[in-house]
């Protein structure tokens, strides 16, 4: 699930642009030329990007070498953009806004999220945390001991084979409800 959330454009692969966002997500900071290193070190069929395979090969000795739950904390802390505990939407679209403009200085990124991508991811990672798949869009918020649960797959299983996915009307409907914004109720046009 972790892969899945930084394989932005659902490629089943995952580029040095998302690779690096990966990383800084768990807490790492890697410098450019020490992405395109830890791609060819695991790129075993050379088509520049990482699968599934190569990127938990990846991880795995990366967080080997540090505590992984401190390490995630510090990551966690990243993402608190307002320091309530909590990643919230406009946290997560705070640090992404931070993220995307470092990427496109360092020619790593050329597209923004747009909100509907971030209320997606929001709506993906409360998925993930076995929250009540019937919730305010407006009000989704990821407490540190879901992102730990998340990011170290220990998440409880809410869904069969489609958990990151989850049920697309369900999804649909909440992202229609956040795009109103708060307050409109669900009232159809």
């Amino acid at each position: 699930d972790t892969f899945n959330l930084f394989d932005s454009n659902s490629s089943g692969a995952i580029d040095a642009k998302e690779l690096r966002i990966a990383m800084r997500a768990l807490g790492l900071e890697p410098k450019k030329e020490e992405v395109e290193q830890m791609i060819s070190s695991v790129d075993n069929d050379g088509s520049g990007t990482i699968e599934f395979d190569e990127f938990m090969e990846l991880m795995t000795s990366k967080m080997a070498e540090s505590d992984p739950r401190d390490e995630l904390a510090k990551a966690f802390e990243l993402f608190d953009a307002e320091e309530n505990g909590k990643i919230t939407f406009s946290s997560l679209k705070s640090v992404t806004k931070e993220l995307e403009s470092e990427l496109m200085n360092d020619g790593l990124l050329s597209d923004k999220m747009s909100d509907a991508e971030l209320h997606m991811m929001m709506s993906s990672l409360c998925d993930l945390a076995g929250q009540p798949e019937e919730r305010d869009p407006a009000s989704e918020a990821i407490s540190q001991e879901e992102f730990i649960r998340i990011m170290t797959h220990s998440a409880p299983a809410r869904r069969n084979a489609g958990t990151l996915r989850g049920s697309q009307a369900s999804r649909q409907k909440r992202l229609a409800g956040a795009a109103r914004g708060p307050g409109r109720g669900d009232a159809k046009k």
